[in-house]
């Protein structure tokens, strides 16, 4: 294999399937490295009594970037779906994102909160949180601070060890002023009939690449002064794992959020209504998913996970990158532009929590040059 047609990619999650793919279409020889003994990374599925289970919790494709859909769309066939969250609140079942059917749900001065919203910001649209809480208006600031406690104050308690929302996330999260229910508004909303881990293993069935499974990629690589080698020999490495581990944690740990999961069966049809409840009041957990209910598939038997957040620590899985506060990942991102044969990808190579549909558009961005 020539030095220079050859291509190390490490991590077989959605960013380094997506990445090893289209350097194998381009004629690369790729080398994927993965650590587990399975592809798939954090959208790893597996079919348990008829049921896909996420082992990692709740996964939906959603975007409205057509390429990313159609390049997804050669390794799986789809399944339409309309993604359903719920919030137990005061005792009900609220849908989430927040719109006019939960504040009925909740305030018996509904109706002239509605007539407020529909007269300041029009039926049909979406406002953040953070927007309607620093309102002038009297009647539409208290609105949105109801919103941020019954929905947020202690759910982000559990979630990130902390009541504080950051103002950025509040400016993200919408109010919906509508009766209509659904969390995404992308164009394009699947799931891959045959689940994640299918789809990543036919991405990957391509002659030229070369798959290692229950193998650390950072142990075949040598990351020297100014380039990485693999066994004495320099050539493109593609990375997508913790950015601080392949610079063997040099500045410091970057910070991130674990899930402990817990698993349960039920010999009933339906746990509960929605395919997610976040559970924003009550509870230990911050939400329970309800497999059965993200294909349309109706059994006898159903599977549903419970998540409970905490801190990262030693061998824990990084799930949710935290804010980094201390410059760190300034450091390591420079330390990374000295290696001019090194791409980082995917949430933990860039320290950034990003969607799975973003995942694989800057997988294929930062590969269009190898």
């Amino acid at each position: 294999m020539k030095a220079d047609n050859k291509v190390v990619v490490i991590g077989a999650g959605i960013s380094g399937a997506a990445a090893a793919r289209v350097l194998a279409e381009r004629g690369k020889k790729v080398l994927l490295v993965e650590k587990n003994d399975h592809v798939g990374g954090s959208v790893y599925d597996y079919v348990d009594d008829g049921i896909i289970v996420q082992a990692h919790g709740p996964h939906i494709f959603h975007t409205d970037d057509f390429d990313v859909f159609k390049f997804l769309s050669k390794f799986t066939q789809w399944q339409e779906y309309d993604h359903r969250v719920s919030g137990y609140i005061d005792g009900k079942f609220v849908p989430l994102p927040f719109n006019l059917t939960s504040l009925s749900m909740l305030r018996k001065d509904s109706e002239s909160i509605e007539r407020k919203l529909v007269s300041v910001y029009g039926l049909g649209k979406s406002v953040s949180v953070g927007a309607l809480m620093r309102s002038l208006d009297a009647t539409i600031s208290e609105f949105g601070r109801f919103v941020y406690e019954k929905v947020f104050s202690y759910y982000t308690l559990k979630q990130w060890g902390s009541r504080t929302v950051p103002d950025s996330v509040l400016d993200r999260v919408p109010v919906k002023i509508c009766y209509q229910h659904g969390y995404f508004d992308d164009r394009y909303i699947y799931q891959p009939v045959d689940g994640f881990t299918a789809m990543i293993e036919k991405m990957l069935s391509h002659p030229n690449i070369e798959l290692k499974l229950s193998c650390d990629g950072r142990e075949l690589i040598d990351v020297g002064d100014e380039e990485i080698k693999l066994e004495g020999e320099a050539c493109p490495v593609v990375f997508s794992g913790r950015i601080d581990e392949l610079f063997n944690y040099k500045y410091g740990k970057l910070l991130y959020r674990t899930l402990d999961f817990k698993f349960e069966r039920y010999d009933i049809q339906s746990f509960q209504p929605t395919a997610v409840v976040n559970y924003t009041q009550s509870e230990d957990y911050t939400r329970i998913s309800e497999f059965t209910k993200f294909t349309s598939k109706k059994l006898a038997h159903t599977i549903i996970v419970k998540e409970y957040p905490r801190d990262c620590n030693g061998n824990d899985i990084p799930f949710y990158p935290i804010c980094d506060q201390t410059g760190l990942i300034g450091k390591y991102f420079a330390e990374a532009k000295r290696y001019k044969n090194l791409t980082l990808i995917g949430r933990l190579g860039l320290h950034k929590y990003v969607n799975m549909d973003e995942a694989v558009i800057i997988a294929i961005k930062g590969v269009s040059g190898l």
